[in-house]
């Protein structure tokens, strides 16, 4: 405990303003952590010692922080990330995560929760760094994990951050990492599951209604998508309970059906010319995991429909981009993911596809017979042992689509 207190006094020792620097930060976040190690996982000792000692001063640095932000071009925010490092420091181990809604853990990120909240709602971001929100997300991202009882509260925050900023990679992939590491149990899978959705559907809502800039943004466009691509994702064939929220949250998500419809809509524009290997990808994976896994699609499945009205754009999409985006040659995420959704969707909609993929096949200027070799390459996958094998013929056969499409072009 005495050298627990020497370090507490080592890391928050009185200093000017302008003496703190980038250095300071992470010397102060080594510092307690060391602290915390030191007093024995003793949650009340820490808590009440940060509470009585190191934090009163440290906010009214932070409300001089915050008064002076506006006035400068590049604000450091260098005292607001140690409160943010310090409120970390406070957790529980992610390992051992507390359900006790009197943990002085708790307590504390409630009694500094303004904080937060005025750094991903109102306080100015650093243009090059963008803090304090980063250092604010990384925060509330363990908190989240640490303290499940935060859940609401953190999820809440992001949605409203992500709907506040233009282009919210951070937040989005934010609840991305946050959605997928809920523990079910200790919390209740229905009911997460039930705040994940709203929480994401917020987000993707305020995304939607700003689609142009979205579109426009590789990286949030990446960020949009592997969010939704998650929340989707199925456990793998013949197993149960390794989707998000121990399997609920697909399901809540796929009774969004309007709102799913949309962003399934998306992809097509998404994937025009897309230049970003990682988008590309995230929104492959998102129409994969929508489909589900590779067996037929029930006909009452409450995304059946929109699926099927949109297969024909979508193949015609998807044909397209094998055609002509040139890093779907390599043997990456991305041509992985489109071999994927199409062996999905060859199990889930097999009386529907070869019309779709003939027809989006005819649109992306390649012959009939390359169309007609990529079509029983789909439907001999099981003659194949490795999947390895498969795809690396795969990979061959959307070079080929790729050389007829130049040829034809010029």
């Amino acid at each position: 405990i005495a050298l627990g207190e020497r370090l507490a006094t080592l890391a928050f020792a009185e200093r000017p303003s302008v003496a703190m620097h980038e250095q300071t930060v992470k010397a102060q976040s080594f510092m307690l952590h060391a602290m915390r190690h030191a007093m024995g996982g003793d949650a009340a000792l820490l808590c009440n010692g940060l509470s009585q000692g190191v934090l009163p001063p440290l906010c009214k640095a932070v409300e001089a922080e915050a008064q002076s932000a506006s006035h400068e071009s590049e604000p450091q925010w260098f005292a607001t990330r140690i409160l943010f490092a310090t409120l970390q420091a406070a957790l529980p181990p992610v390992e051992s995560p507390s359900m006790d809604p009197l943990h002085p853990a708790l307590v504390l990120w409630k009694e500094h929760w303004s904080y937060v909240d005025a750094a991903l709602m109102q306080w100015p971001q650093s243009p090059e760094t963008e803090q304090p929100a980063v250092a604010a997300i990384e925060a509330i991202t363990a908190a989240a994990q640490a303290l499940p009882l935060c859940l609401p509260d953190v999820l809440s925050l992001l949605a409203r951050s992500a709907a506040k900023h233009e282009m919210p990679d951070l937040e989005l992939n934010a609840l991305r990492a946050v959605s997928n590491g809920v523990r079910c149990p200790p919390m209740n899978a229905g009911q997460s599951a039930d705040i994940v959705a709203g929480a994401i559907s917020s987000a993707v809502e305020a995304e939607l209604s700003q689609q142009a800039e979205l579109l426009e943004s590789p990286s949030t466009l990446a960020a949009f998508f592997q969010l939704l691509s998650d929340a989707v994702r199925p456990s793998p064939l013949g197993t149960a309970g390794a989707g998000p929220c121990a399997d609920q949250l697909r399901p809540k998500m796929l009774e969004r059906c309007a709102l799913m419809g949309r962003c399934l809509a998306l992809v097509p524009l998404g994937l025009q010319d897309c230049t970003s290997e990682s988008a590309t990808a995230s929104m492959l994976r998102f129409m994969g995991n929508l489909v589900g896994n590779e067996e037929k699609l029930p006909k009452n499945a409450p995304h059946r429909a929109f699926v099927v009205a949109m297969l024909p754009e979508l193949c015609a999409s998807l044909c397209h981009a094998l055609a002509t985006l040139q890093h779907l040659t390599a043997l990456d995420e991305g041509l992985v993911a489109a071999a994927e959704l199409l062996l999905r969707l060859a199990s889930a909609l097999p009386e529907e596809l070869p019309a779709a993929l003939s027809a989006g096949i005819g649109q992306s200027h390649v012959s009939a017979w390359s169309g007609g070799q990529l079509q029983r390459h789909i439907g001999n996958r099981a003659s194949y042992p490795k999947q390895t094998d498969w795809l690396e013929e795969f990979q061959q056969i959307v070079c080929e689509l790729q050389r007829e499409h130049r040829k034809v072009s010029h």
